[in-house]
């Protein structure tokens, strides 16, 4: 689920279904975002590395954080 957040999108919900992960299903999803805005915000839990891992590679940083989770945002101007 994609918003309109301020000055960017808010990124609130993606799933992938077991048997579709690990096929850069994800990963393709968020590039085709990434393609379309240019600011792009998304809450992930701490506890999910791999989640964490794959934002990074994809030019997302850590802008905030909270006990349990990080706030995460791309920026195409700071590319």
């Amino acid at each position: 689920m994609l918003t309109n957040k301020n000055d960017g999108k808010l990124l609130d919900d993606i799933y992938l279904e077991k048997e579709y992960r690990n096929k850069s299903i994800g990963s393709n999803i968020i590039r085709n975002i990434i393609k379309d805005n240019d600011i792009i915000y998304l809450w992930v839990y701490k506890l999910n590395t791999k989640a964490i891992s794959l934002y990074e590679k994809l030019d997302f940083s850590i802008i905030q954080k909270t006990e349990t989770r990080y706030y995460m945002k791309y920026d195409s101007n700071l590319k």
